[in-house]
């Protein structure tokens, strides 16, 4: 399912769904391209998983095929694990790591080939948001990712290292108005254009535990996606959309959403 988000402008949308289907464990896969590219091209075997987390998750072709493919294969001819109508839930997070922009991306003509290769393919969710506002498709969203939104949901990565300090101090990373605005026009754009169930929004560190850190709020304090992403996206969202953050109706678990992870302090005005 193409989804072009009208409004960005050109150069804000990038598809890169056939560059990353290439990919398919993070952490690892950059070894395992050095080690492939290695060997001379008659003698290559198919790749095979050396260590890592899977992108796809478990039921779906491409975690199966993954694991042993050749350099050939080709994750977009496969068939799509779930259909939209079977999509309810956002899950937000942030990388916690570098805040990409465009221009760290390959030339745009790449997006469509396969041996095109950046850090941003590997990360595990449907959609990656920059501070310049750049949104990147990397996963078809109609692919169940190994990630927190599992089968019903899509996961949306912001790329920063975000503050979520009960006080902003002076110098810290914040998002910015062109990342808040492409979040929020991409969920529009779900919501309002392609999936007619998507009724649901949630913070990572709301549905899954692991996502939560120890510190502050009694040890209650969210890590991902962390205040700016969720104040400024996802409570606008439940604001002025109609989602819910109501677990208890869209099924996931609830580990609550903290006092931190709503601290209004990083309400931007946009």
């Amino acid at each position: 399912m193409d989804i072009v988000i009208p409004g960005l402008g050109l150069g804000r949308f990038r598809d890169r769904r056939i560059a990353a289907s290439d990919e398919y464990l993070d952490g690892s896969e950059s070894r395992e391209r050095r080690l492939y590219n290695s060997v001379p091209a008659g003698d290559r075997q198919p790749r095979r998983a050396l260590s890592g987390r899977f992108i796809y998750g478990l039921g779906t072709p491409q975690r199966r095929l993954s694991q042993l493919r050749p350099r050939s294969f080709n994750v977009t001819s496969r068939a799509f694990a779930r259909t939209p109508e079977q999509i309810t839930t956002i899950v937000l997070h942030s990388t916690r790591g570098r805040a990409f922009q465009a221009t760290d991306l390959p030339n745009p003509m790449q997006d469509t080939h396969r041996g095109s290769y950046h850090r941003v393919d590997e990360i595990i969710a449907h959609f990656v948001i920059f501070q310049d506002g750049t949104v990147v498709y990397t996963h078809d969203i109609q692919y169940i990712l190994n990630c927190a939104g599992k089968r019903k949901g899509i996961d949306i990565e912001f790329a920063g290292r975000f503050s979520h300090d009960e006080t902003i101090s002076s110098g810290s990373e914040r998002l910015s108005t062109e990342a808040i605005l492409s979040g929020r026009a991409l969920i529009r754009e779900l919501k309002l254009k392609y999936l007619n169930n998507l009724n649901y929004i949630h913070p990572h560190g709301q549905v899954q535990s692991g996502a939560r850190g120890g510190r502050g709020n009694g040890g209650k304090f969210d890590i991902c996606s962390g205040p700016d992403v969720w104040v400024n996206v996802g409570e606008w969202a439940v604001n002025t959309l109609g989602l819910t953050c109501e677990t208890t109706d869209s099924g996931y678990p609830n580990h609550t959403i903290s006092e931190l992870q709503s601290n209004p302090a990083y309400r931007q005005t946009v």
